[in-house]
């Protein structure tokens, strides 16, 4: 099934990220390791080699969070609903203690979790073969719905005894009406002659008796 749009691009948001932590986990650790510095004390080398840790591991959720939206699994949305329902509650916090843009972060994140929520992407982790375009229409439909059938074929092959077949044009008791009985079929028999002679009869186009032979 093909990657939705929203999930591409959150892919490819927590990819960037984690490269951003990871580049931070490298400055913190050329701090941490720069004894020549007058601020690098023995506390703070520990402390620079323990935050470039925890920085490689969040990059490296990053990663995984990443790898799993772009092959579907459900594992990856449940993270990233979890991650942004932390992140949303920091910024409510932020934002009562003044930080403005917390705002930013609060609408962010409450678009994320909407979409997150959506038919066509829920269905996208639960391996269902879904368009955008049908989830409004019909969210529970098959994933594999028979072909379609003409009526014409499908009253007389797959469908038997359907009610919704057509009344027989041809009922059984009117028979008699279709299939007269010879008595009454009315046929187109040429007029005839009379022989003069010997009394027969013969063909209006006939010049003699076909009996005895006299001309007519």
């Amino acid at each position: 099934m093909k990657t939705p749009t929203g999930i591409n691009v959150l892919g490819i948001l927590y990819i960037l990220g984690g490269v951003g932590i990871i580049f931070l986990a490298i400055i913190a650790l050329i701090a941490s390791n720069s004894v020549n510095l007058p601020f690098v004390s023995m506390t703070s080398y520990i402390f620079g080699e323990f935050f470039a840790l925890v920085l490689g591991i969040v990059a490296i959720i990053q990663f995984t969070i990443a790898s799993a939206l772009f092959s579907g699994k459900n594992w990856g949305r449940t993270l990233v609903i979890i991650f942004v329902i932390i992140d949303l509650m920091f910024a409510i916090i932020l934002l009562f203690t003044g930080y403005v843009f917390g705002i930013i972060s609060m609408i962010v994140d409450s678009i994320v979790i909407y979409y997150m929520w959506r038919p066509h992407v829920i269905a996208y982790f639960e391996g269902v073969n879904v368009q955008p375009a049908q989830q409004y229409y019909n969210p529970g439909f098959s994933q594999n719905p028979p072909p379609y059938v003409p009526p014409s074929a499908r009253f007389n092959n797959q469908y038997p005894g359907s009610p919704n077949m057509p009344p027989n044009p041809y009922p059984v008791n009117d028979e008699t009406e279709i299939y007269p009985e010879d008595s009454i079929i009315g046929t187109n028999i040429p007029p005839q002659k009379i022989c003069q002679k010997c009394q027969a009869e013969v063909s209006s186009e006939a010049k003699f008796c076909g009996k005895c032979g006299k001309w007519i």
